[in-house]
């Protein structure tokens, strides 16, 4: 993205956040909880920003792919 970076943060507490980084304003928005199990193994914003993806670990043995749209 030319104006800013989507990124995964975690806080003290091991929650996970989806966060963009404005380059112009350089000021961080918190864009959606993201939870605990995350991997940091990558994450991708769609070019129209509608859809990320991103991987998040499934300790009960399941496995599901998750779709999240319009999130900004």
């Amino acid at each position: 993205m030319e104006d800013g970076i989507y990124f995964i943060d975690s806080d003290a507490k091991g929650d996970w956040t989806l966060r963009f980084f404005d380059f112009a304003k350089r000021r961080m928005t918190p864009i959606a909880a993201l939870g605990r199990d995350i991997s940091d193994n990558g994450l991708a914003v769609s070019p129209d920003r509608r859809q990320i993806l991103y991987t998040r670990v499934d300790f009960t043995g399941g496995a599901d792919i998750m779709l999240v749209e319009n999130f900004r």
